[in-house]
């Protein structure tokens, strides 16, 4: 832990008085840091003035006016204000992804947006956020995409998948993988040995041993003989 050092150093006193009695446990961000003392969290300003009362049992640094915390074993987000944004309820609850946070509540994974509305809510094994606010959940072994709305986008449980990228997300059926769009539909057969996601146009995937770069048709350019 860093001991803390954001007081004006003219402050010789109260500099070595917080020092005594604060852990930083990040720096300085949105205009608050987050402390430890005596196994507890809080928040101080950059004149060391405690703003959240160090009452936490979990805290992390504000992001976009958001703050994870913990609680009596439960987990939300609160402002910088101290008020609740997100209800201490979860039993687990990640940073914002795309506007999107993965939660654990009484058994079930689901995610919450901002507006603090539970947008999915399933018995699964995990769930990954993409971009756009699309996501994949791993159920049974399988995998099965969805978007923003919580809407399967196709009813197709793959093998394995990767996150959607520009458009596309690479996905397997049996022993082989393709390139699946927004839509659900399949539009670059499953016909690779592996496939990496797209950037800048284009893909890098493999049939057997040999390393092929294609376009968003599936066409090769690059290393196709």
């Amino acid at each position: 832990m860093i001991l803390f050092t954001l007081i004006p150093t003219n402050i010789k006193g109260q500099v070595d008085s917080l020092q005594k009695k604060y852990e930083v446990i990040s720096p300085l961000n949105e205009g608050l840091s987050c402390i430890k003392q005596n196994e507890k969290f809080g928040f101080v300003d950059e004149k060391g003035i405690v703003i959240i009362p160090i009452k936490y049992d979990e805290a992390h640094s504000f992001s976009d006016g958001y703050a994870l915390v913990k609680l009596n074993n439960k987990f939300g987000y609160i402002n910088s204000r101290d008020s609740l944004l997100i209800p201490l309820i979860f039993d687990e609850l990640s940073f914002f992804n795309y506007g999107l946070a993965s939660f654990k509540k009484s058994g079930k994974l689901g995610l919450i947006n901002k507006q603090a509305k539970e947008v999915f809510e399933c018995e699964c094994a995990a769930i990954r956020i993409c971009e756009d606010g699309f996501f994949s959940i791993i159920k049974n072994n399988k995998i099965q995409f969805f978007n923003e709305k919580g809407n399967a986008i196709s009813e197709i449980m793959f093998e394995d998948g990767g996150c959607f990228s520009e458009g596309l997300a690479p996905t397997k059926i049996g022993s082989k993988w393709g390139f699946i769009d927004t839509n659900g539909k399949i539009v670059i057969p499953c016909k690779f040995d592996f496939a990496n996601e797209f950037n800048d146009n284009t893909a890098i995937v493999g049939i057997g041993d040999k390393m092929l770069r294609i376009d968003k048709m599936g066409k090769c350019i690059e290393n196709c003989k």
